[in-house]
């Protein structure tokens, strides 16, 4: 099936399935744990933050701020930023194709100042722009990127990242336009960079060049029915991950020795869609996507081959159970389908809450998550497990205990370099 054919067979599918996504404005994860001030009164401004202490191996201070201004009813202005001083793993003799100076200053502990969602949004009566800093998120699935290719994942601590800081803000504008009771979204991005990843010990010098482009771009179109939501993705943009393009070598008694490596940020294009619908307490979800020309990780044992370019198929479907006594239940499963070397590979998730329905439990929470990553058949010795408890002291204070163990027994597996970080970590949170 040529490429065209590609595109018409899953632009048919997207438009009958009960595809859907969230009907909010640009889909952004913004820091919803920041308490702003004066919203009580009429003032047409807003100031807040949070402090977070976190003690583990390692000792994490973050301190986050956010303000906000409408001066007129079509105009309002955001800033939030964060402050942070945190540990990264240290992880053992591994190559890192992301191994660059940002990655040298998050293992000298420096602090260091983020931005987080600062934009401008005008009301246009017939379109909304946003511009500045945004957080994009447009997948259904918790497990794997699919959908979801605009913002970088942070995954200096893989599996642990709060949901307000999984995903990272990148410079983006975006033009919302009603259509036919839904929306049409135009998104376009500027050196959004890269995945934020844990730098790995290497000695060998990598040299990653720039992408072919700086700009990305997409279109999103959703729409809302009774119980489900629709929408379809169009997208042209660079790959978060840099891949190994040549490796130079040398014989050392009669062994090759890698000396130098070269890499990349490769260019693809994507049409995919996503689906949820509510039905009682289950609530469905599902993903797909067809992804052209993107760089996947080596078949072969040798880490250090190039990547092949492979156009690839992906999928997710997934639901929810909102159950009795605060119980939520949630499970999904992932499959990825490379067309070239027709390899499969099949993931999984699974979660448990609970809490909210007493005067206990509103208080206190507990939360568990399992995920197997990719691998050529469903697994369970490469992956991970969490386990969270939370109390509320009230309102704006907050502390959370919690465990992560990780599994992996093959070099080649993502989370290989993890399996000597299990970590146990007590945080506190204060909002003001």
């Amino acid at each position: 099936m040529n490429l065209i054919n590609t595109f018409s067979v899953l632009a048919l599918a997207a438009s009958i399935s009960m595809l859907g996504h969230a009907n909010d404005f640009f889909g952004a994860v913004t820091d919803s744990n920041i308490h702003l001030k004066n919203t009580h009164d009429t003032r047409n401004w807003s100031v807040g933050g949070f402090m977070q202490q976190r003690f583990s191996d390692d000792m994490d201070t973050t301190l986050g701020l956010n303000g906000q201004w409408q001066p007129f009813s079509r105009l309002k202005l955001s800033l939030a930023g964060r402050l942070s001083n945190n540990g990264v793993p240290v992880l053992g003799e591994h190559l890192s194709y992301q191994f660059s100076e940002d990655d040298r200053n998050l293992r000298e502990w420096q602090w260091q100042w983020r931005w987080q969602d600062s934009t401008v949004e005008l009301d246009l009566a017939t379109a909304w722009l946003r511009l500045g800093y945004q957080t994009v998120a447009l997948g259904e699935a918790e497990s794997t990127r699919i959908v979801d290719v605009i913002s970088p994942k942070n995954d200096v601590w893989i599996g642990q990242a709060d949901l307000d800081n999984s995903s990272l803000p990148v410079p983006a504008f975006a033009v919302d336009v009603p259509i036919d009771q839904g929306q049409l979204t135009l998104l376009g991005t500027y050196r959004a960079g890269l995945d934020r990843v844990a730098p790995a010990k290497t000695e060998v010098p990598i040299e990653t060049s720039e992408p072919k482009s700086d700009f990305e771009v997409a279109l999103w179109w959703q729409k809302s029915f009774s119980g489900k939501d629709v929408s379809v993705v169009l997208a042209d943009v660079n790959q978060n991950q840099t891949h190994l393009t040549q490796t130079t070598f040398v014989l050392v008694n009669g062994q090759p020795v890698p000396t130098s490596m070269e890499a990349a940020q490769n260019r693809y294009q994507m049409l995919g869609a996503t689906a949820n619908r509510a039905l009682g307490r289950w609530l469905f979800r599902t993903e797909a996507a067809y992804k052209h020309g993107v760089m996947v990780t080596p078949a072969t044992e040798a880490l250090l081959d190039p990547w092949p370019e492979e156009n690839a198929l992906q999928g997710m479907v997934g639901f929810e159970f909102n159950g009795p006594s605060g119980w939520l239940i949630s499970t999904e499963t992932t499959a990825q389908q490379t067309l070239k070397r027709e390899n499969l590979t099949l993931g999984w998730a699974a979660r448990a809450y609970w809490g909210g329905l007493t005067d206990l439990n509103e208080r206190l929470t507990f939360q568990a998550l399992a995920t197997g990553m990719p691998e050529n058949t469903i697994q369970f010795e490469h992956g991970l497990i969490r386990a969270l408890a939370s109390w509320n002291f009230n309102d704006g204070w907050n502390t959370e205990l919690s465990g992560t163990w990780y599994f992996a027994n093959q070099a080649k597996q993502k989370l290989y370099t993890f399996r000597h970080h299990d970590t146990i970590s007590l945080s506190f949170r204060g909002t003001f």
